[in-house]
């Protein structure tokens, strides 16, 4: 665990998935350089899960989709349609392809810590005096 000066800004990031991994890695490309923690009870990373998504804003992470879909249909019992969009196509992002790509800056960077195998029960935040 790195040391933590109380009156220098540090991150604490519960969970090492698209979100906490997304988190710490806009920290870093924005330059941060306080101490970044991240926590997760997991032990290892894999292929795990697979997430989609309408590409709608630019992100880092476009490079790594690995299919889109400019037309997509989808039906009820009532009825089905078939739509299409040339500009926010649905996109689709393996799990391994993001962990490779967000854990290369998280380990390069001297700030970041990764604590693998962790519960955290409580957080409680207290003033500084």
């Amino acid at each position: 665990m790195p040391d933590i000066n109380p009156r220098q800004p540090s991150y604490l990031i519960l969970g090492a998935g698209l979100a906490g991994l997304s988190l710490a890695d806009a920290l870093l490309r924005q330059g941060v350089c306080s101490p970044i923690v991240i926590a997760d009870a997991r032990d290892s990373f894999g292929n795990d899960r697979t997430w989609g998504f309408w590409d709608v804003y630019p992100h880092p992470y476009r490079s790594l989709v690995t299919r889109r879909w400019q037309h997509w249909s989808f039906a009820s019992r009532e009825a089905s349609y078939l739509q299409s969009s040339t500009v926010t196509p649905y996109c689709y992002l393996p799990a391994d392809r993001f962990y490779e790509d967000a854990l290369t800056r998280v380990h390069a960077a001297p700030n970041c810590t990764l604590l693998l195998g962790t519960t955290i029960g409580r957080v409680v935040e207290e003033a500084i005096r």
